[in-house]
C-alpha cells in the first residue's frame, strides 16, 4: 500500500472508531487495522480515475482520491467476538458501522484547490490536456489568460509553485516539458 493508501486508509479507520465511539481505544483501532485495506494506484496515469470538482466562478474546488477500500470480511467474522467485549451494540450495528464508513469517508479525504491551482487546472482543459499532454508554456499562455480574468497573480513562479502541488496532489502528471490532467474534470455552477 502507498502513502495515499495508507492515509486514506488511517481516515476510514478514524471514521469508523468515531461512528462506534471508540476513537480513543486502541484494541479496536488495530482490529480495524487488520481487517481494512486500500488499494490505490501504483503511479500517475492519464486514465481520469479521480475527479476534480471547481467552481466555474472563483476556480476553487476539491479532489476527490477514495481509492479502493477493502474489507476483508473473513477476518471481520473472525473478530466480531472481540469487538463485541469492546462495546455492547448489537452485531447489526456493528456491520452497518463498518461496510458504511468507507462511503462516509469522502468528505474527509478531498483536496482542497486553490484558485492558482484550479487555473492550471482551467487552462490545461481549454488546452484540451485531460489525458494528453499539452507543452507547458502552452498552458501558461492560457493561464496568464485565465488569471487576468480571474484577477490572479501571472508570474511564472506562482504558475510552477501550482502546477508543483497539482502534480504532488497527482492531480496533473508531467513528462518531458508537457503537462497533462490526470483526473476528470467537473465544472459547478
Amino acid at each position: 500500500m502507498n502513502i495515499i493508501g495508507n492515509k486514506i486508509k488511517q481516515k476510514v479507520i478514524t471514521q469508523i472508531s468515531k461512528e462506534m465511539n471508540l476513537f480513543e481505544n486502541i484494541e479496536f483501532k488495530n482490529i480495524l487495522e487488520d481487517l481494512i485495506n486500500v488499494s490505490t494506484p501504483k503511479e500517475a496515469n492519464p486514465t481520469c480515475m479521480q475527479m476534480i470538482k471547481l467552481d466555474n466562478k472563483s476556480l476553487t474546488g476539491d479532489s476527490y482520491k477514495i481509492g479502493n477500500i477493502l474489507i476483508n470480511w473473513r477476518k471481520l467474522a473472525e473478530k466480531i467476538p472481540q469487538i463485541l467485549e469492546l462495546i455492547d451494540p448489537n452485531l447489526a450495528t456493528i456491520i452497518a458501522t463498518i461496510v458504511t464508513a468507507p462511503g462516509n469517508v469522502k468528505d474527509v479525504i478531498g483536496i482542497k484547490i486553490t484558485e492558482n491551482e484550479g487555473c492550471v487546472i482551467a487552462s490545461l482543459m481549454e488546452c484540451n490536456g485531460i489525458g494528453k499532454y499539452v507543452e507547458e508554456n502552452i498552458v501558461k499562455y492560457k493561464f496568464d489568460e485565465l488569471a487576468i480574468k480571474y484577477n490572479l497573480c501571472t508570474d511564472k513562479e506562482n504558475f510552477e509553485n501550482s502546477c508543483n502541488k497539482l502534480i504532488k496532489y497527482k492531480c496533473i502528471d508531467i513528462q518531458n516539458g508537457k503537462l497533462a490532467l490526470i483526473e476528470e474534470v467537473k465544472f459547478t455552477y
